[in-house]
């Protein structure tokens, strides 16, 4: 039997987020006769272990190069070609910018026979990223799309040649949510929590805050008698995951309608400007900023509505994991959200980020709840036949055995 190929695994951080998950799941679930991967993190050991404890239990090796600032750049990129010519992989697979740029200037040091690039989400916010990116090209075998989107996004607006775009989606694990206790989210509202904050995170504050729109005249008080309707919203609370413009899209809702409850999970830098949002359109009573929490996708089981309010994407994998858990959706279209929902878009998606029609939306789901509930049955079922580990585990596989000759 021929050895293991080996395979640098080399990615920004480790800390909890979308692409760092995925990349622990990916290869937790790899063939270890076949493939032998080894990862390496630019920067240093994570404040939350989970995903490193993740790789521990199933004894793949990480390395950190513990790369903090500019003038530590140097030091971790000679470390990363000692690892290479050391490990001497057949192939690097790198995910998310800085390890993409850096990973393919050290491969052509360390002459790595294949270098193939993640790239999950289409880069809006850094045109530079992209430059950069286009300028390093011919150092790069094979991009890895997350979605037709981004690969649509990286040769229109990238320009990178499309004969090296391949497309392999995210994955989710059904089961594994099903199997999910809910989280009591009524106890986040009760009177000692302690308000819309829960714990304080390095801010970003000053922003201007829009004035919002006038509520559309179909938006009527609604009566209480059907409970209360918890909605859920999840990410780094930054600029692309579009929180304030979710917030200042609700608070008319929020305000005549005393039912509706909105939790958003994560923490980042624009904690301080949702803040001051929440506090301004007094919707305090029924919004919570409840932080990072291991708890996820707990509270995702606990809702009624899962919603996506991003101002660009790559393929959500909270909008995932809200489907697997058997959720209705209202997403704004974003790159990855129409492959993802398919057929079911009806409903579902917000085209133009139409605020009315966004409104109108989660009022249907509010006042038609076994509708509600039928379409997250349908949404379970779409991403359990199109969005499974084995499928995308097999597409990997498949992808870097092409260039063992």
């Amino acid at each position: 039997m021929s050895p293991p190929l080996r395979i640098t695994f080399l990615i920004t951080d480790l800390e909890v987020g979308g692409a760092e998950k995925f990349m622990v799941e990916l290869l937790c679930r790899l063939n270890r006769q076949v493939f032998d991967p080894h990862v390496v993190v630019l920067s240093g050991v994570p404040h939350r272990r989970h995903l490193l404890d993740r790789l521990d239990r199933c004894q793949i090796p990480v390395s950190f190069l513990r790369v903090r600032n500019l003038f530590s750049l140097p030091g971790g990129v000679a470390k990363l070609v000692r690892h290479l010519r050391t490990f001497r992989p057949k192939i690097l697979q790198s995910f998310l910018f800085h390890a993409n740029f850096l990973g393919r200037l050290a491969a052509k040091v360390a002459g790595v026979p294949t270098v193939i690039c993640g790239i999950r989400v289409a880069e809006r916010e850094h045109p530079w990223h992209l430059w950069l990116d286009r300028l390093t090209a011919t150092w790069v075998d094979r991009y890895v799309c997350v979605s037709e989107a981004v690969a649509k996004f990286s040769a229109e607006v990238g320009m990178l040649p499309e004969s090296k775009l391949t497309v392999i989606p995210n994955a989710v694990d059904v089961a594994a949510i099903r199997c999910q206790n809910p989280a009591d989210l009524g106890k986040l509202f009760q009177p000692h929590w302690g308000g819309s904050r829960q714990v304080s995170h390095e801010t970003r504050f000053g922003e201007r805050v829009c004035a919002i729109e006038h509520v559309g005249a179909d938006v009527q008080p609604v009566a209480s008698e059907t409970g209360q309707f918890y909605m859920v919203a999840v990410g780094r609370l930054e600029r692309q995951k579009g929180f304030d413009w979710l917030l200042m899209t609700l608070a008319p809702l929020l305000r005549k309608i005393r039912d509706l409850r909105l939790v958003i999970v994560g923490s980042g830098p624009q904690e301080e400007r949702l803040l001051s949002i929440i506090a301004r359109e007094r919707i305090e009573e029924n919004v919570r900023l409840v932080g990072f929490r291991d708890d996820a996708q707990a509270i995702i089981r606990a809702c009624d509505l899962f919603l996506l309010s991003s101002l660009w994407e790559g393929m959500p994998n909270a909008l995932l994991e809200a489907m697997a858990a058997g959720k209705p959706v209202v997403c704004v279209e974003v790159e990855g959200v129409r492959e993802v929902l398919g057929p079911l878009c009806e409903d579902q998606l917000i085209r133009d980020r139409n605020q009315d029609e966004f409104r109108r939306a989660i009022l249907k789901h509010y006042r038609d709840r076994k509708y509600g509930a039928l379409l997250g049955r349908r949404n379970q079922r779409q991403v359990e036949e199109r969005f499974n580990w084995s499928r995308v585990v097999e597409q990997y596989e498949s992808l870097w055995l092409s260039y063992l000759d």
